[in-house]
């Protein structure tokens, strides 16, 4: 397995909407035997008349940051694993990606609703902008609306493990895609999940890509088809194919409408997308696969960065 996940950033504001994220988290720090870092972000606005911070003013950010500390000791106490907390003063999503910075993150957590509880900051276009700066893997979580019971909680001090049966990845037939396969097949080794490779056809496929024909069109397309079936499963590392149980969907559309109405019909509990940046100095470019998935998908999104180096290198196969 290829897969390095050995530092887990989870963020949390302390509602029951982040306790989801929390407990994936959990689950795959154990499963990774990896730290978890429990962050949360302490928001001090300014005043508009002083143009100081309020909590300087109001000499409460210590006693802040101390409730947050301990909060999150209360919260990691029934767990038996490797964690510690992570609290930063300031804007959640600078914070947030800072800390991750730091501590070298091999994967960071958040629900879809949470990191600040600051009007709910983190919905919508915020979870856009964090992904436009990301430099390492994002699971965005769907969370229930209650905490984790004492029963999910077994006699190891873990939850339950995370159940993924089903991981759904949006594919184009590309070198980055095939990087973003190689990722998945390593999760759905971990998970025992079945992996499904989802590829929109927006068009008829190119009929230069086989040899000259004149067999009725349909059947050329049948062809081609097969063609790209092929390709796609050859994306998946060849040690792992014996191992990872596959199937490859092609379906008539454009991959925005069609990968979440495929998840919702196999049950997805997992879609992979990608995202990629230009250069080091630019944000990532979010296509409208990943926003569309980000906004309306109705499980657990797992954003992949690539730089435009990755996007033209071959993966190993």
């Amino acid at each position: 397995m290829t897969i390095k996940i050995k530092k887990i950033l989870c963020a949390t504001d302390f509602t029951a909407f982040s306790q989801e994220a929390l407990r994936f988290g959990v689950s795959l720090a154990h499963q990774f035997d990896a730290l978890l870092s429990v962050f949360h972000a302490v928001y001090s606005p300014h005043d508009l008349v002083y143009g100081s911070t309020e909590f300087e003013r109001g000499g409460e950010r210590d006693k802040t940051v101390a409730e947050a500390k301990i909060k999150i000791k209360s919260m990691m106490a029934p767990f038996q694993i490797k964690w510690m907390e992570a609290v930063s003063i300031g804007e959640p999503v600078e914070q947030f990606l800072k800390v991750a910075e730091q501590q070298d993150a091999d994967l960071i957590i958040t629900a879809s609703h949470g990191l600040s509880g600051f009007k709910r900051l983190f919905v919508g276009t915020v979870v856009e902008r964090l992904c436009r700066s990301l430099t390492r893997p994002l699971l965005v979580v769907r969370p229930r609306p209650y905490a984790l019971s004492e029963s999910e909680v077994n006699k190891h001090g873990t939850p339950d493990q995370k159940k993924i049966q089903n991981i759904a990845v949006a594919c184009a037939d590309n070198n980055l895609s095939a990087k973003i396969i190689r990722h998945a097949a390593d999760l759905v080794l971990a998970f025992n999940a079945r992996l499904h490779l989802v590829h929109a056809i927006e068009a008829p496929i190119d009929a230069e890509l086989v040899e000259p024909t004149n067999a009725p069109y349909t059947q050329v397309q049948e062809q081609l088809q097969n063609q790209l079936r092929q390709r796609l499963e050859e994306r998946i590392p060849q040690q792992l194919r014996p191992q990872c149980d596959f199937m490859i969907a092609l379906r008539p559309g454009i991959p925005q409408e069609i990968l979440p109405v495929y998840a919702a019909e196999h049950n997805a509990d997992l879609i992979i997308v990608g995202a990629w940046r230009q250069s080091k100095m630019e944000n990532l470019l979010i296509g409208s696969t990943t926003k569309a998935m980000l906004r309306h998908a109705a499980c657990d999104v797992l954003v992949l960065p690539f730089t435009e180096t990755d996007a033209r290198e071959k993966p190993d196969v």
